[in-house]
């Protein structure tokens, strides 16, 4: 015992000079980096992992006439593997069971890339493509190889999210969408109405 008296009275004057909380805020710190770790590992892991059997069991108890719409290489996001947008389009499709795939641009209001578009398209065949992102009145040859789009920031007053619906933006994405189908996807008439099925 009087060989621990000692560690004792060192361990307290350590305290009272200010080393010891020192080392128990470092102890303290490196505890935690190691758990948040662990933590942040566990989140990306399941966020990874497809739901594809869960969700289409959803699906068919609330509402089994919704389509599924899934984004491919979301905007605002960078992918984690290296994995091709076609691949990419492909896998969500075919064991993700999505509906249809979205694709855009790198931020909101940004379309995407008319040759990964082109791409996506000679990847999956007859699966279902929407511009998801930056579709104009000026430039709806972006649907040359999609089937739609979700059009929203563009349709507000001055382009503005938080503004209203400009109802002379609708007509004019309107009057564009109407003369690309009566021209045709090539320039040629005869593309069948995008208010149709496939």
């Amino acid at each position: 015992m009087t060989h621990i008296y000692p560690v004792f009275r060192g361990l307290k004057h350590d305290w009272q000079a200010g080393g010891l909380p020192v080392i128990a805020l470092a102890l303290t710190v490196a505890v935690c980096a190691v758990t948040s770790v662990g933590v942040f590992n566990d989140r990306v892991w399941r966020a990874m992992q497809g739901r594809a059997a869960e969700t289409l069991r959803e699906r068919e108890r609330l509402c089994p006439d919704v389509a599924i719409l899934a984004d491919v290489h979301v905007k605002h996001a960078t992918p984690l593997g290296s994995e091709s947008i076609e691949d990419a389009a492909r896998e969500t499709l075919g064991r993700g069971l999505a509906d249809a795939v979205i694709l855009t641009g790198a931020a909101t209001g940004c379309a995407p890339d008319p040759e990964a578009v082109a791409r996506v398209r000679r990847g999956i065949g007859d699966g279902r493509i929407l511009v998801g992102a930056g579709l104009t009145a000026e430039d709806v040859g972006l649907l040359r190889h999609a089937d739609g789009a979700i059009v929203g920031t563009w349709l507000k007053h001055e382009g503005r999210i938080e503004r209203a619906v400009d109802p002379a933006r609708v007509r004019r994405l309107r009057t564009a969408m109407d003369e690309y189908v009566a021209r045709g996807r090539d320039g040629t008439p005869g593309l069948p109405d995008p208010r149709g099925s496939r």
